[in-house]
């Protein structure tokens, strides 16, 4: 039992320790997102590790060896006073003159204990971590500021690797010594080692983010295709099912809601037919304004591609009775269904997107904006792959704007077994 209650307590004191440094980390980064959040947060938690490593050392060295050491233990109080105010600027919204000021305190702190230690105590190490941590700090557009704070952290480390001398004589060959040393070495490592692996997981979410985002715009073939680099992406797959879909009455609903009612109307609806385009093996396509449009067949040819569409349409159908709107009841919808050869492609260099070209979806659009409301509409060569299955319920020939005469049909349901 007091074993339990000890572990809880230490976990207790570990989430306390994480949310202390989370809120130091945080400091003066209020709305800030991205590469600005995740600059001055590298600053913050640089000036605190700082302040506490500084610190830290200089109550080991007094402990150790207070009269040797008092030379460097007084720049040790005014380098923890620098590490402080880094913090106290950030806290203040100050994150530019933060910045500077700890890469003054960081450069000044290890030139300082590195000449005192000498080569032998190993601090000159820490110095290779000014140009590391200073690429962090400075914003990546300042271009001459970042080659400088870089170029010039990187000469003095050189330098003072080339000329620091062996450090103190009562220092040399002591355990002291041999300790300074491997906590430098290690300290050093750790901290790169850490940056690598915090960089490399950031790269790592940012490529998954992105991937995330082209699965949401593009099949994922088109998806591929386009980080491989291929240029122009273009198909024509000579058998797909189109649906169109387009909300009936929606001039008036935009008249007298508000912009927020109506984006919240489709949004709720168009999601649900997004769930439902995909439990169906469908291919969104787009949305505009108040249209949908899918597709079934498009990344592999699949012999149910009519099935799938009919199918995907009925449920559409079905998911409107539960969106109601106060003054208008419950939503209308006319849906148009066709079968034939189109051409696929991204287009665009800049918010690109992927779409169908070609007769095969001028009709489908035809066949909803001849339709009627909360009925599917499907054209002939519909009606024959999918006549065997379902009930459909013919229109007749009606004349349809740019393409002459068509036999249409209505889709009632799937036929019961």
């Amino acid at each position: 039992m007091q074993r339990s209650l000890d572990t809880l307590s230490a976990v207790s004191a570990l989430q306390w320790i994480g949310r202390r440094l989370v809120d130091v980390a945080n400091l003066g980064v209020d709305q800030r997102v991205g590469p600005e959040s995740r600059r001055i947060q590298a600053i913050n938690l640089s000036a605190l590790a700082g302040l506490v490593l500084n610190t830290g050392f200089a109550v080991f060295l007094g402990v150790v060896e207070f009269e040797a050491m008092k030379p460097i233990l007084i720049p040790d109080a005014f380098f923890s006073a620098g590490y402080l105010t880094t913090l106290v600027l950030s806290w203040r919204r100050r994150p530019e003159m933060a910045m500077w000021v700890l890469i003054g305190t960081m450069f000044l702190n290890l030139v300082a204990v590195g000449m005192f230690f000498g080569l032998t105590g190993g601090a000159w190490l820490y110095l290779i971590l000014v140009p590391v941590l200073g690429a962090l700090f400075v914003r990546s557009e300042n271009t001459v500021t970042l080659v400088l704070v870089v170029v010039g952290g990187s000469i003095a480390f050189a330098l003072i690797a080339s000329f620091t001398g062996e450090g103190p004589e009562g220092l040399q060959g002591t355990g002291l010594q041999s300790a300074l040393f491997f906590i430098a070495a290690l300290t050093t490592a750790l901290v790169a080692a850490g940056l690598s692996l915090f960089y490399r997981r950031l790269a790592e979410q940012a490529e998954a983010r992105s991937d995330w985002l082209l699965s949401m715009i593009l099949p994922d073939q088109i998806a591929e295709r386009l980080k491989a680099g291929e240029s122009p992406i273009a198909d024509r797959i000579p058998v797909v099912t189109i649906l169109f879909a387009d909300l009936v009455g929606s001039t008036p609903m935009a008249d007298r809601m508000s912009p927020t009612e109506l984006v919240t109307v489709l949004n709720e609806l168009f999601s649900r037919f997004d769930d439902i385009a995909d439990d169906h093996g469908l291919e969104k396509i787009k949305t505009g304004g108040d249209s949908y449009v899918a597709a079934a067949g498009l990344s592999a040819p699949r012999d149910d591609h009519a099935a799938a569409v009919a199918d995907a349409a009925l449920t559409m159908r079905d998911e409107l009775t539960h969106h109601v709107v106060d003054g208008f009841g419950a939503l209308q919808m006319r849906f148009g269904v066709h079968t034939g050869t189109v051409v696929a492609g991204v287009i665009g260099k800049r918010k690109f997107s992927y779409d169908l070209y070609g007769d095969a979806v001028n009709v489908a659009s035809r066949m909803e904006s001849s339709g009627i409301p909360n009925q599917i509409q499907v054209s002939a060569q519909v009606y024959e792959l999918i006549r065997d299955d379902y009930e459909l319920e013919s229109r007749g020939v009606l004349p349809i704007k740019g393409k002459g005469d068509l036999e249409t049909y209505l889709l009632q349901g799937r036929r019961s077994r």
